[in-house]
C-alpha cells in the first residue's frame, strides 16, 4: 500500500525545467521533492550539441551540459527521488495529489516538468524488437557499440537531425528517411551534408523485419518499392507532451501553452506546454518563472492566513 507524504511542493520532471524550478525553490528557503521516472536532463541527454544555450560560446553537448545540472542540484543539496507519477489530481480545500507507485503526495503546490514523450509509430514487424533492435531515444541505444554499425534515422525535423549527428559522432554509418524532405534548421542540413549522411526523402516505412544480425526494413520510395538493411532504426517522427498521469477531469480544465493553469497551486514548465519550442534555455525560464509564481502562490496564502487570525 502506498504511503501518504504532506511534501508542500513536488516537482514531476527533473529535466531543464524541473531542475531550475527546484533550484529557484530552494533559493528562497522552500524544499521540493522532484521526482523523475528516468534519468536527470530529459531530453538534453539526446542533444548533440547546444549552441544557443548562453555562456558557452563554442557550444556544449547535451550529456555535458546534464553533468553541469546535476552538479547545480548537488550543490544546493537538491535530491532526486526515482519514482514516476501515475496521476495526478486536484482534491478539496486546495490541495492537490501525486500518487507514485509507492507514495501518495498531498502538496500545496505541483510543478509540472515532465516533458515530452515519443509519438507511436505502428510499425508492422516491430514487435519483440523494441528495446533492442528498434529505439525512440539515442540515451536508449547501445552508444558504445555504434561504431561501424549502420543506423537509420526516420524522420526529418531538427531532432532527427540532431540525433543523426550525434550517432554519427559515435563512429556509425547514418542514413536518414523522411516521408516528404528534411523540414529542420538550415544549419543542421548543412552538417548533414558536411558529415556524409545520406538522407532519403519521400520515404514510407513500411515494415521492419528481424535478421540474423540486424534488420530487414521495407520502405516505398515514391512508386518503388525496396529494403534496407540495417543494424538499428531509431525513430524520431514527432513527440506529444507527457500528461497521460493528469486526471481526465484535470486535463480538461487546463488551458494549452500556459505556465498558470488556473488550478489553485499547480504549475506547467518546459517542453509539456512548449509544442515544437523545445529548447534547453525556454525550459529553464519556465522552470524559474513557475518557481517565482509557486513562491508567490504560497507567500499569498499565508498573509491571507494571517489576515484571517487577526
Amino acid at each position: 500500500m502506498a504511503r501518504l507524504s504532506v511534501e508542500r511542493i513536488v516537482i514531476i520532471g527533473a529535466g531543464p525545467a524541473g531542475i531550475s524550478a527546484a533550484i529557484q525553490l530552494r533559493r528562497v528557503g522552500l524544499a521540493p521533492v522532484l521526482l523523475e521516472k528516468n534519468e536527470v536532463g530529459g531530453l538534453l541527454r539526446n542533444a548533440h550539441r547546444v549552441e544557443n544555450y548562453p555562456g558557452f560560446p563554442d557550444g556544449i553537448a547535451g550529456p555535458d551540459l546534464v553533468a553541469r545540472f546535476k552538479a547545480h542540484l548537488e550543490a544546493w543539496k537538491i535530491k532526486v527521488r526515482k519514482a514516476e507519477a501515475i496521476r495526478l489530481s486536484a482534491l478539496p480545500e486546495k490541495r492537490l495529489s501525486v500518487e507514485t507507485e509507492e507514495t501518495v503526495f498531498r502538496p500545496e503546490i505541483v510543478i509540472v516538468a515532465s516533458g515530452t514523450r515519443p509519438e507511436a509509430i505502428d510499425l508492422p514487424g516491430s514487435e519483440g524488437l523494441r528495446g533492442r533492435r528498434i529505439f525512440y531515444e539515442p540515451v536508449e541505444m547501445p552508444l558504445e557499440r555504434l561504431s561501424g554499425k549502420r543506423v537509420i534515422v526516420a524522420g526529418g525535423g531538427d531532432a532527427a537531425l540532431d540525433y543523426a549527428l550525434n550517432l554519427r559522432a559515435k563512429g556509425a554509418h547514418v542514413s536518414i528517411l523522411t516521408r516528404s524532405k528534411p523540414c529542420g534548421l538550415a544549419l543542421l542540413q548543412r552538417r548533414i551534408e558536411d558529415g556524409h549522411i545520406e538522407v532519403k526523402a519521400q520515404v514510407a516505412l513500411l515494415s521492419a523485419q528481424k535478421r540474423e544480425s540486424g534488420l530487414r526494413l521495407k520502405i516505398r520510395q515514391g512508386e518503388r518499392m525496396r529494403t534496407l538493411a540495417a543494424d538499428y532504426l531509431l525513430l524520431a517522427c514527432g513527440r506529444t507532451p507527457a500528461r497521460s498521469f493528469f486526471d481526465g477531469v484535470l486535463e480538461n480544465l487546463i488551458p494549452p501553452e500556459t505556465i498558470e493553469t488556473g488550478i489553485p497551486g499547480l504549475f506547467l514548465a518546459g517542453d509539456v506546454i512548449r509544442g515544437r519550442y523545445r529548447q534547453t534555455g525556454i525550459a529553464v525560464g519556465d522552470g524559474l518563472l513557475a518557481a517565482m509564481k509557486a513562491e508567490e502562490y504560497l507567500r499569498r496564502g499565508r498573509e491571507a492566513n494571517g489576515k484571517g487570525r487577526r
